[in-house]
């Protein structure tokens, strides 16, 4: 199965090691990094949780609970709405290459609600994407 942004109205920015994601409707926002960008990365890119599966197999071999951890960060970003079940042929594929780091931590998804209010409505940056 793929994946896609939740809605129009859900950005997010990859940067260095970390992935930001703000929801404007309700003006939460993510923050991802490690494992979890990698993740997110490859749902957002068009790759299948099938492929995630056997990547993560790959790269991290005597890590037994890493298909469960991506099963439960998955079903957290859909939870929140920043992801949703492909519609039709599913998501385009990335152009940009996804860093997987070499040591496996658990993948995390940290909610911020600090700003909600100020983010719902004045919604942030420009350069932030869909």
């Amino acid at each position: 199965m793929k994946y896609e942004i939740g809605s129009e109205r859900v950005v997010s920015k990859v940067l260095d090691d970390e992935a930001v994601v703000i929801n404007l409707d309700d003006g939460l926002y993510y923050s991802m990094d490690g494992v979890a960008v990698a993740i997110w990365c490859h749902l957002t890119g068009g790759g299948s949780m099938e492929a995630l599966t056997t990547e993560l197999g790959q790269r991290y071999p005597g890590v037994g609970a890493a298909t469960d951890d991506a099963a439960a960060l998955l079903a957290s970003l859909t939870e929140a709405g920043l992801l949703r079940e492909a519609t039709g042929d599913g998501a385009a594929q990335a152009e940009t290459e996804i860093l997987w780091p070499e040591v496996y931590a658990r993948p995390e998804l940290l909610r911020y609600d600090d700003v909600a209010e100020m983010v719902a409505l004045d919604p942030p940056l420009p350069e932030m994407s869909r």
